[in-house]
Formats: structure tokens, C-alpha cells, sequence
């Protein structure tokens, strides 16, 4: 491989930004005799150019200053509407606060009747200073498929809804909201934990496969793959809004538990039963051996109930073999492209591959 190609590979990958296939492309380029040095030299390049120990002591002096006022840090009020005001000191604070208010007071007329009490709060807060809220609700009687910004797979159920704030999304954390069913598969992001609110409680992850149930007197969360942590809104408050001091509770690979917010307990953890599991995703195992890729597809498109769009006769003599886990959908797409040597894009709803044929 071009070596200006792989530097690029290996540079993202110490930013944090990389797919699953530069990762195994880094894992197989290191095998190579030689390259071990080459990347250290990258390392030692990579971290010249990015020092780990830096800080800026007027923006710290200002965050701090900002939290003992109560304010919100980095902030900034609408500049066409009020660059040529001259209010005094608690002129500005209170027009501040009447805008606050206000969004929140729009954002709770936008979500009422359509989200539980816990989610609207939440939502309110990240609203004002976020801007708009993308809110999708399932209408059908299907599962329908989401890529969120990280491309993180969420099939949501008949009768429910999720949202998030695409301007909040995706920075210190990946925030969303569930009100009813459905399962997630999260993109890998060590550095910017996924969060799913719902009924009172949130699931926190950093990527992995998990459904989410909070329809009826009690919620429930099963775990496909990895492990979660699950916890209460009123815990996370009790620590002053700061998940890593939450412990909760851990749940690993074909796990289950109920949750009940009225008596805010969480039972105790118990293993999967097979015949219980309502979802195909559930229970589908993505491993293949010498499989026609037109098959391979065509599972995905029936499990995802999503819309990938292919040219049967250009894949006909394409065969694989793999075992994809908890990859959301848009990375098992991507590491069936590099395997068959095809390309894919994204057009609305649809995923579209482009193949020249196998050999």
C-alpha cells in the first residue's frame, strides 16, 4: 500500500477517527516485516504535532468563573438582535434569562404529550442553546431504520419515537432520547460515550448492541454484545450531573434486566431466553462462510428492514466469508465493499453499491 496512503490511516487513527477497516488494514500492515519502526516513527510525528499536555488558562479561569455564576460557558447570544444594545449588567442578565426561558418554554409546547417528563427536561436544557431538535417517530406497523450522525444503527419500533440535538450530538457525549422500542448498534467511540434516555432511566455504552423496552409498567434492557451500564436520572443528578461517578449497574453479552421507575429499583440481572427474543436482529448471527453476497444482502436488507440496492447480475459470482458483529449496519456494508472490492454511497434512505463484478 502507498505509503502516503497508510500515513494517512495510521494519523487518523491516533485522532481517534477510524473505521474498522483502517483498523484491520493498521493490524495487517503492522504484520509486515519493517513496519513496526515506521510506525513509531509516525507516533513520534503524530504526537510533535499534537502535545497532550496543554492548557489554555484564560479560557479555564473563564469556565470556572462561568459554573460559581451559574451561566453556561461558550454561549452566545443571537448578534443581529443584540449587537447594538447597551444594557447595563442586570439588564443583560435578565434578557438572558427571558431568552432561556423562552426556548425552553417553546421547546416544552413542541414535546409535550410526545416524550415522558424526564426526557422533556432534558431535551429543554440542551435546546436553547443547541437550536433544533430532530425527532423521528415510527408511524408504521415495521421497524424502521436510523443511521445517527456517527452512524450508529438504531432500528426504531411501531409507536415509538427518538430524538437528539444534531448541533449537540456527537461532541462530549451522543446523546439521545427513546420513548418505546428499539435496538441499537453503536459505533465504537471510546473518547465520546453514547448515552440512550429513556423513561426515567439512561444506558450508557461506548459501543456495542443492546434493545430497549420501556413500554408497559416496567422497562427492560437486553444486551446483545459488549456491556452496558445502566443507571437512573435521579442518581445522575444526586452527582451533580456527572456519569463517571454513577457506578450502576453492569450488564454483559445476553444479559436482561427490568427496571422500575415508580419504586426506582432495578432487578436483579438474568440471562437471555431465546424464545422470548421479538426481534430478528436478536437472534441473527452475521457469520457466513463462502456465502453469495447477493444472500448476505438480502438478510441484511430483512433484518434492518432496510433499502440496499444492488445489481444482482454484477455480484453474482461474489462470495464471502466473515463473521460481522455488532458493526451498525453502515460498517458491515463498508467491510463487505472492501472484501468484494465494490464502493457504496447513501441516498436518502437508500444504500446503494456500485460493483464491477468478482473474480
Amino acid at each position: 500500500m502507498d505509503s502516503i496512503v497508510i500515513k494517512k490511516i495510521i494519523f487518523d487513527y491516533f485522532d481517534g477517527n477510524y473505521t474498522s477497516i483502517q483498523r484491520k488494514t493498521i493490524e495487517e500492515w503492522l504484520g509486515q516485516a519493517g513496519n513496526l519502526d515506521v510506525f513509531h516513527q509516525y507516533l513520534d510525528e503524530w504526537e510533535a504535532a499534537h502535545p497532550q499536555c496543554t492548557f489554555d488558562l484564560e479560557k479555564g479561569l473563564q469556565r470556572v468563573n462561568g459554573q460559581i455564576n451559574g451561566t453556561v460557558y461558550k454561549i452566545e447570544p443571537d448578534r443581529d438582535n443584540f449587537k447594538k444594545l447597551g444594557y447595563s449588567g442586570l439588564f443583560k442578565w435578565l434578557a438572558a434569562a427571558s431568552l432561556v426561558l423562552a426556548f425552553s418554554w417553546l421547546g416544552w409546547q413542541f414535546l409535550t404529550n410526545r416524550i415522558s417528563s424526564s426526557q422533556e427536561v432534558a431535551l429543554q436544557t440542551i435546546q436553547a442553546p443547541a437550536g433544533n431538535i430532530y425527532e423521528k417517530e415510527n408511524l408504521t406497523n415495521k421497524p424502521i431504520l436510523i443511521h445517527l450522525p456517527d452512524n450508529s444503527s438504531v432500528i426504531l419500533q411501531p409507536k415509538s419515537r427518538l430524538s437528539y440535538v444534531p448541533n449537540e450530538f456527537n461532541k462530549e457525549v451522543r446523546k439521545v432520547f427513546l420513548s418505546g422500542e428499539a435496538f441499537f448498534e453503536v459505533h465504537k467511540d471510546k473518547k465520546v460515550p453514547f448515552y440512550v434516555y429513556a423513561n426515567g432511566f439512561i444506558t450508557s455504552v461506548l459501543g456495542t448492541s443492546f434493545f430497549i423496552n420501556t413500554n408497559g409498567k416496567r422497562s427492560e434492557v437486553v444486551v446483545k454484545t459488549g456491556r452496558v451500564t445502566v443507571f437512573f436520572e435521579s442518581d445522575l443528578r444526586e452527582h451533580a450531573g456527572n456519569p463517571a461517578k454513577v457506578r450502576g449497574l453492569q450488564l454483559r453479552a445476553n444479559e436482561r434486566v427490568d427496571l422500575s421507575l415508580k419504586k426506582y429499583t432495578v432487578e436483579k440481572t438474568s440471562l437471555l431466553e431465546p424464545e422470548k427474543l421479538t426481534l430478528p436482529i436478536q437472534s441473527t448471527s452475521f457469520t457466513f462462510d463462502e456465502a453469495p453476497v447477493e444472500k448476505i444482502l438480502n438478510d441484511l436488507n430483512k433484518v434492518y428492514n432496510a433499502q440496499i440496492v444492488y445489481d444482482a447480475e454484477a455480484i453474482k459470482s461474489c462470495r464471502l466469508t466473515a463473521r460481522l458483529s455488532d458493526e451498525p449496519l453502515l460498517e458491515k456494508i463498508e467491510l463487505i465493499c472492501a472484501a468484494i472490492e465494490a464502493s457504496f454511497k447513501r441516498e436518502g434512505d437508500q444504500i446503494i453499491i456500485q460493483s464491477t463484478g468478482c473474480q
